[in-house]
């Protein structure tokens, strides 16, 4: 691939913030070189890299570009014509989520989306509870902040095996890269083609084979979209509640400075016995 072909075509096509960053990118070779010299790959995991403009990096262009190959692929399957969107709390993690909705939902595709952060799981149970014919949420896991990525799932609430990912893989690179937006994300909210993920289904995935027998849960919540769930999840649920949480959009995932005195008291709770249910996540 010819970065710096590619890096003019760019340049000729871009506007506004994305001109202004490639632009900024002008005689730096070696940069040019790893934004324009290749493409980002999708796999059983699908796409996880760094932010910015370029082939091989994310942003608005390839994140549009890879959900509309992923709807090609599912409008040409047996699958329901649908998918579930969630989302965590890294930088342009929510603005992703909403460019793949309205990219899927002008191609047809019904959307479900969460209206707030989501932990994977909660992504899969979607898909499930919901019948979509495909999943995505928007995350990088353990990377740093510097990173994003789109997982796509299937039917099954797990993660696409390595056929329909090659399926994906081909239709992506069958997009027309700059092909501009079809219509807007309010505009297909309007009309029903885009909805949020209705309180019954967090609900549901959140108390779903738990019961009556809680009674005191201690929880640790060192991620931001995990953080978001704990007064609704364990604090409604249970009749004790320890919770520690931190996190806005871009938070990484260690603990900070702050919270370590209260991490380390939370540890000797768990350690004694205390609580009938421990619920520890650091995403």
């Amino acid at each position: 691939m010819d970065a710096k072909k590619e890096f003019s075509r760019w340049l000729e096509h871009c506007q506004g913030s994305m001109l202004e960053e490639l632009k900024a990118l002008e005689g730096n070779d070696a940069e040019i070189q790893a934004r324009f010299g290749s493409k980002a790959s999708f796999g059983t995991a699908g796409i996880r890299c760094m932010m910015g403009v370029g082939t091989a990096r994310l942003n608005d262009l390839t994140v549009r570009q890879t959900a509309r190959g992923l709807a090609a692929y599912l409008l040409s399957s047996d699958d329901n014509k649908s998918c579930a969107i969630g989302y965590d709390c890294r930088h342009n993690s929510q603005r992703f989520a909403k460019i793949c909705a309205a990219a899927l939902a002008a191609e047809g595709v019904h959307v479900y989306l969460y209206d707030r952060l989501c932990p994977t799981p909660m992504l899969s149970f979607a898909v499930r509870y919901l019948k979509t014919g495909v999943g995505m949420v928007i995350s990088a896991s353990h990377n740093t902040k510097e990173y994003n990525g789109l997982k796509c799932y299937g039917t099954d609430g797990g993660q696409m095996t390595e056929i329909p990912a090659a399926a994906v893989s081909k239709a992506i690179q069958e997009v027309d890269l700059f092909a501009p937006e079809k219509e807007s994300f309010e505009s297909l909210m309007e009309k029903g083609m885009i909805e949020y993920i209705a309180d019954d289904v967090i609900i549901c995935s959140m108390t779903k084979g738990v019961g009556d027998s809680i009674y005191t849960a201690i929880s640790e919540y060192i991620g931001g979209d995990a953080s978001k769930w704990g007064t609704t999840w364990v604090a409604d649920l249970a009749t004790g509640y320890v919770g520690i949480g931190y996190g806005e959009e871009g938070a990484t995932q260690q603990v900070p400075d702050e919270l370590k005195a209260e991490t380390e008291e939370l540890a000797k709770k768990i350690a004694s016995g205390d609580g009938e249910i421990v619920v520890e996540t650091t995403r």
